[in-house]
């Protein structure tokens, strides 16, 4: 059974000889996945902590079950250790410490006292150890990147081979991390460059946490990634989203963080319950509308949690102070960030949980629509209509946006459902306009709703539009066509 816990790099590291075995996928990692660790890093502040991923480990043992080891120069006894998953990530970071290295012995050189110790400290733990006289590296690579990751990444030396293109990845990175750590320098005396540096080894090697997990054989393996895959079901944008404010709800160091986050897991509990009687994927489709009625009605902008992530932008919440390079551009005061945090996530999140109760009731021929009073019988006779059109989706931002801005208007909401049913039926049933007919000006009519325009200039405007797509001619035309057979016609 496989061994799991939570540890720091550092910890991961330890009195490991680490094997990336030669069928791994050579070095992967790009500007995007290396610009995301220095941002974790540069946001986790001096004392905070930060989930990096998680590897998967195996010791390597002879036939009769004695785990291999080496002893360095030191003393120390090293277990052998395949790296069975989690590569990238531990690649990636030993790249940022070697760079470290760098910068220190650099700094000793110039005169700082301490420094040469720190360099070589960080020599033995996470670059070249002396084993018998030789220098070994900590994490050996596959056979096609071993030679250059020792030569040329940890050794300094020149590399004569081919280059391929876990070569040229491996060389990427130590030119971006040169770059950011140059940055660091940049107009700040000798002793702040090394503070800097220092904090920055903190965060990597100590705050960086992973979930470890250690495995006894290869068929094991098998079980741990179906595992960590969810039995091969992939997160949907909801799940994403969740866990997204969830992470930011834990860098709240004090009882709002607490509160946040019990807002976020009830509210996420409340919206899988809403949705759970309705079709695959309607979680995402009401992320969709939602973010199209209340964010942006361009189309073109929604890019699932990649949006979320930049409306909630973390860089938002944490003070400059706490940053690699400190900084007066945010708030000195984190607690008032945190409390920007809370007053962004919290209306949000209410917001969605309710637009899942109204999505629900629009699938729902027996919703019983209580805030609308007299009302409710007509929204239901209509909400019926629109459904048996076939034609939905491209109206839930309206209805949303209208459910949210005029909560108990049922009136409103009837004859909002009412147009579109209208809608349907002319341009997508009669006139067999293409799906997204209009669906620009609907989205954008929808953030109109939701930002306080007069809703009935929202009905003038949704019937306009509908005359644009359907008039009076074409339906006519197209009803009393002795070609058309409309017993198959979808919507009739």
């Amino acid at each position: 059974m496989a061994n799991q816990q939570e540890v720091t790099l550092h910890q991961a590291v330890g009195d490991r000889m680490l094997f990336v075995p030669d069928y791994q996928r050579p070095y992967a990692w790009e500007q995007k996945q290396l610009e995301d660790l220095w941002n974790d890093l540069d946001l986790l502040g001096p004392d905070g902590a930060h989930y990096a991923g998680t590897l998967v480990l195996r010791e390597q043992k002879t036939d009769s079950g004695v785990v291999l080891t080496s002893m360095d120069d030191a003393g120390n006894v090293l277990r052998h250790t395949d790296v069975v998953d989690g590569q990238q990530r531990l690649i990636t970071c030993l790249v940022l410490l070697d760079g470290l290295r760098r910068r220190f012995a650099e700094l000793a050189v110039q005169g700082q006292k301490g420094v040469d110790k720190i360099s070589e400290q960080l020599r033995t733990s996470y670059g070249l150890v002396e084993v018998e006289g030789l220098g070994v590296p900590k994490l050996r690579l596959g056979a096609d990147l071993n030679i250059y990751w020792v030569d040329k990444v940890l050794g300094d030396q020149t590399y004569t081979g081919q280059l391929l293109s876990g070569h040229r990845r491996l060389a990427e990175a130590v030119v971006f991390f040169d770059k950011r750590l140059d940055e660091l320098a940049d107009g700040v005396s000798a002793e702040e460059h090394v503070s800097r540096l220092r904090d920055l080894l903190r965060r990597v090697s100590v705050g960086l946490k992973f979930l470890v997990y250690e495995v006894q054989s290869v068929a094991e393996v098998g079980v741990i990634f179906e595992t960590l895959n969810e039995r091969g079901r992939p997160l949907t944008e909801l799940e994403k989203t969740k866990n997204y404010l969830l992470y930011l709800a834990r860098q709240i160091k004090s009882g709002l963080g607490d509160s946040l986050a019990d807002h976020i897991n009830a509210s996420w509990s409340d919206i899988f319950r809403n949705l759970s009687r309705e079709a695959a994927g309607m979680d995402d489709q009401l992320l969709r509308a939602h973010w199209l009625a209340t964010q942006d009605p361009d189309t073109r902008n929604w890019q699932r949690i990649a949006s979320i992530k930049t409306r909630f932008d973390r860089r938002r919440y944490i003070s400059g102070i706490n940053k690699l390079a400190p900084s007066d551009a945010q708030t000195d005061d984190q607690a008032k960030a945190w409390q920007a945090l809370y007053d962004d996530v919290e209306p949000y999140v209410s917001i969605l949980r309710d637009c899942s109760s109204y999505l629900a009731e629009s699938f729902d021929p027996q919703a019983s629509f209580d805030e609308f009073g007299q009302a409710a019988e007509k929204v239901r006779k209509r909400s019926s209509a629109l459904r048996r059109s076939g034609v939905v989706a491209i109206f839930r931002p309206l209805l949303l946006a209208c459910r949210m801005a005029h909560p108990t208007d049922g009136a409103l909401y009837a004859d909002l459902v009412d147009v579109c049913e209208r809608y349907a039926a002319r341009v997508f049933v009669i006139a067999q306009r293409r799906a997204n007919a209009g669906q620009s000006r609907l989205f954008r009519l929808s953030n109109d709703l939701y930002l306080g325009t007069d809703p009935q200039s929202v009905l003038t405007s949704l019937r306009v539009l509908l005359l644009e797509y359907a008039d009076n001619a074409r339906v006519s035309e197209n009803v009393t066509s002795p070609s058309e057979n409309w017993y198959v016609r979808r919507g009739t």
